[in-house]
């Protein structure tokens, strides 16, 4: 029952205001929720069609992504020969689960949809143990970018963010 009403957008307005919605050349808002030694969590509001950087939990952190709204793609890739290549590709709508293993290189887009309810996306991360050391891969600039523990999944435009720059 919890998960057919958390799969609708929130009616209350007070509810929406308290979300972190994203600022300018973001996917996405994000907002710590939890945080300690063994594990954070945050909650991610997502624009319409909104893509994040392909991307790691670090060596060591493991995910769970849950979708509580919106449909989303998840693609997975693989460094080879200074290039991502991609591994897979999958589709899921709220109310969905997605499993991120360490190491593992992703993104995520918030799908483009064809009603007023795909508006927005709403996600739910939970990483084990917490992240240190995201790399963010900059396509553009073919370099691997390891940042800043609060730094999102995108190329961050403050230099002060980005810990090491590793060239393909």
């Amino acid at each position: 029952m919890l998960s057919a009403r958390v799969s609708r957008p929130p009616a209350d307005a007070s509810v929406i205001d308290a979300l972190p919605f994203p600022g300018p050349g973001e996917p996405y808002g994000r907002q710590l929720l939890v945080a300690d030694a063994h594990q954070e969590t945050l909650v991610m509001t997502w624009r319409p069609g909104a893509t994040c950087a392909p991307h790691d939990h670090g060596e060591t952190s493991s995910g769970t992504i849950h979708v509580l709204h919106g449909t989303f793609i998840e693609r997975r890739f693989v460094l080879k020969g200074g290039a991502l290549e991609p591994l897979s590709e999958t589709r899921v709508s709220a109310p969905a689960l997605l499993s991120i293993p360490a190491g593992v290189i992703h993104d995520m887009q918030l799908a483009p949809g064809d009603s007023q309810h795909d508006a927005f996306g709403l996600t739910v991360h939970v990483y084990r143990p917490r992240i240190e050391h995201m790399r963010v891969y900059d396509t553009a600039a073919r370099e691997t970018l390891i940042v800043v523990d609060d730094q999102g999944a995108w190329v961050p435009t403050d230099e002060a963010r980005i810990i090491a720059r590793e060239p393909w």
